[in-house]
């Protein structure tokens, strides 16, 4: 009796880990959760953490680096940023102003006709 306890437990488990992640997948394509655009650093980490393919957390959170003169990071995020949604425009603009800050103009430019 024991052994079919763990048999059917397993299933059980494997069903509502899998579900708690649809669950997050589901939040994440509604941005549920979504910080506002004024949020702290943390707090769009902790989203990004979650739903770490948001395009626009990931766009806010370069954004914020890019303001604070953090051009790598925010180049890194803007990269992921088009990876995760080519057809949103903000994030070319970003990394076309970051790579333009950075003297590599040949590819700003590249970003800014994407924009």
């Amino acid at each position: 009796m024991k052994r079919l306890g763990s048999v059917l437990a397993l299933p059980l488990l494997l069903a509502f880990g899998w579900s708690e992640l649809a669950f997050a997948d589901d939040r994440c394509s509604r941005g549920e959760g979504l910080p506002s655009a004024s949020a702290s650093e943390n707090e769009l980490r902790r989203f990004i953490e979650m739903c770490p393919e948001h395009a626009a957390a990931l766009n806010n959170l370069a954004v914020l680096l890019e303001n604070k003169g953090r051009l790598e990071e925010a180049k890194r995020l803007y990269h992921r940023a088009v990876a995760a949604n080519p057809s949103a425009v903000a994030p070319y603009a970003g990394l076309g102003d970051v790579l333009r800050a950075q003297g590599q103009l040949q590819e700003a430019a590249s970003a800014y006709r994407h924009f």
